[in-house]
């Protein structure tokens, strides 16, 4: 978090976010199912932890609801699903409905309280079409990806900068950058980071 806050001070750094995965790597599938039904009766979906502002780092369209406020801390049990989700789960107003995570332990499950619905986006490649999404709210900074979404024509020294930076928390694990797309619909850039801690 110390890092984050540091390099949000870089004029070059449009915004920053932390996830277990990002767009075009591979997903958790993991089983979810609606509250009041059974554990027969689940389906499989992404499954990602993801940090504040995820959502506007990745400019994700909220349909529903509300993406997680650092502000409520009972979005710690809180998910964010996709439309294919929502409409797994029999469509209409999903907001404030529980979705039900099974353990690999007898008896145990981890309940969630949906909060938003975000408007479908591919999040694995192209070839494929979009399969629900879950995202749950990271507790603390989980191995990983930090994205940072930079500004056009400073990326260079940005990044450069952001190295910098890292290195002066830590030397033991080097600085992995490599850009996620450099050809993004709003002509900016997003540098991803990946975390060894």
């Amino acid at each position: 978090e110390a890092y984050k806050a540091q390099i949000r001070k870089n004029p070059g750094v449009l915004a920053v976010t932390n996830s277990t995965s990002r767009p075009g790597s591979g997903f958790s599938r993991l089983p979810y199912y609606l509250e009041g039904t059974t554990v027969a009766k689940n389906y499989a979906a992404a499954s990602v932890l993801v940090s504040y502002d995820f959502d506007s780092t990745y400019r994700i369209s909220l349909k529903e609801g509300r993406f997680f406020d650092p502000s409520l801390p009972a979005d710690s049990a809180a998910c964010v699903i996709n439309e294919t989700m929502a409409r797994q789960l029999g469509g209409g107003n999903v907001i404030g409905k529980n979705i039900l995570q099974p353990s690999d332990k007898p008896g145990r499950r981890r309940m969630l309280t949906i909060i938003g619905v975000v408007a479908d986006f591919n999040f694995e490649t192209l070839e494929h079409g979009v399969f629900p999404m879950v995202m749950q709210l990271m507790p603390g900074n989980f191995e990983g990806y930090l994205t940072v979404k930079l500004k056009e024509g400073m990326t260079e020294e940005t990044i450069a900068d952001l190295k910098n930076t890292w290195e002066q928390y830590t030397r033991a694990y080097p600085f992995v950058s490599y850009y996620l797309d450099d050809n993004l619909r709003d002509r900016r850039y997003a540098v991803q980071l990946k975390l060894l801690i």
